[in-house]
């Protein structure tokens, strides 16, 4: 059982099932990400950021456009979603035959989500997060993952999308 959640690797690929039908799909390397949200089998969305071109890309298919957003500028702090959270190892479980542990997640209001991390790659397995209520609300799985660097032509910009440019932040004096 570990007793802190372990470095990810550098580069993976990932397709999550969520409990409320959808599903994302992940490739990440240590400089550019592309994530695919779907309903049921319906491309919701698209969204590949490179931090070497310093922009987001986030495509919308229904509409065939792209919101092509400036990056913070490198050294920038960015608010994390895990910067106030405490995890505490519970149990080790097996999840397709891996060995994981479920770490309780307090975000400073007790314990809000369950978090299982694979002992031998570092990844996630399973989140379940709850509400006020301490009822189950959403479940995902990590399923097909592949550890390695993805085939660079996934973080391609994808072809025939009308493209709006959202001009950098102007610096406060």
């Amino acid at each position: 059982m570990l007793t802190a959640p372990p470095p990810a690797p550098e580069a993976y690929s990932a397709t999550i099932r969520r409990s409320d039908g959808g599903v994302t799909k992940l490739w990440i390397t240590s400089d550019r990400k592309r994530i695919e949200y779907y309903l049921g089998d319906q491309l919701q969305s698209v969204i590949i950021s490179d931090s070497e071109a310093r922009e987001i890309r986030n495509y919308t298919p229904a509409a065939r456009e792209c919101l092509v957003t400036p990056m913070p500028p490198p050294g920038t702090e960015v608010w994390h979603p895990d910067g106030d959270a405490k995890l505490t190892p519970e149990t080790s479980e097996m999840i397709d035959g891996r060995p994981c542990t479920r770490f309780g997640v307090d975000h400073g209001h007790g314990t809000t989500e369950l978090r299982w991390y694979d002992e031998g790659t570092g990844l996630h397995r399973r989140v379940q997060t709850f509400d006020l209520t301490g009822k189950p609300a959403l479940t995902l799985d990590w399923l097909d993952v592949q550890i390695g660097t993805p085939p660079s032509s996934v973080f391609n910009p994808l072809p025939g999308y009308r493209e709006f440019k959202v001009p950098p932040p102007r610096r406060r004096r």
